[in-house]
This record gives C-alpha cells, sequence and structure tokens, in this order.
C-alpha cells in the first residue's frame, strides 16, 4: 500500500495530530533533532525556504531553553500557546511536498496514512 501524506488546512486539527513536527526546528545538537533535521525532505525545504526555516529554527529552539520540547502534547498549556502553530502549518504543508511517499514507512517524521 503506498503512503499518504496528510494534508492541512485547519490550524486545529493540525495542533492536535502534528506529533513532534516542531523537532524539525529544535537546532540544539541533541541526536533528536539532528535526525530530523538531517532528513532529505527537511534539507530541501531548508534551501527553497531558507528565511521561515531561520525563523522557525529560532522561535523553537528559544522555546526549548525554556522548556523542552519532545513532544508539544508534553508542553504545558502555556508553552503550547507560544509555538507559532500558523507558520508551523505552513512549513509542515511545504515539507511534506518534499518527503519521498514511496520509502515512507510510517509517521515518525510526517502525519501518513
Amino acid at each position: 500500500m503506498k503512503a499518504k501524506l496528510i494534508q492541512f488546512n485547519d490550524i486545529d486539527e493540525f495542533k492536535k495530530r502534528c506529533n513532534n513536527f516542531p523537532m524539525y526546528f529544535l537546532d540544539n545538537g541533541n541526536i533528536c533533532s539532528e535526525a530530523y533535521r538531517s532528513q532529505k525532505c527537511f534539507r530541501k525545504f531548508a534551501k527553497t525556504s531558507s528565511k521561515l526555516e531561520r525563523e522557525l529554527t529560532k522561535k523553537i529552539t528559544s522555546i526549548n531553553e525554556i522548556t523542552p520540547v519532545h513532544h508539544h502534547n508534553l508542553l504545558p498549556k502555556e508553552k503550547q500557546d507560544m509555538l507559532p502553530w500558523e507558520k508551523l502549518l505552513g512549513a509542515y504543508n511545504l515539507i511534506s511536498e518534499y518527503v519521498d511517499k514511496a520509502e515512507a514507512k510510517d509517521d515518525a517524521y510526517f502525519i501518513i496514512r
């Protein structure tokens, strides 16, 4: 069965189901963040949308310095509200275009059904 990437138009649905997508924008040298940032789809996004990538990376990394972000649902509500959800959704939809859907096996990095 071919993997199907979910695209979101609704910000509330994205917030509920984005899994650990904000990890792509955590740049702290941690092995987990490096695993996300080294993905081909993210590297291509970083090249084509460098301004958005830098902006989100700066914001998510600074939030992480306050409260570690491993999964956005683990953050206290006030920290979840600090996440730039609209920009994260836009980045998700852009990056998802670069995911190799033929090789996608699970939703470790993206929400795939």
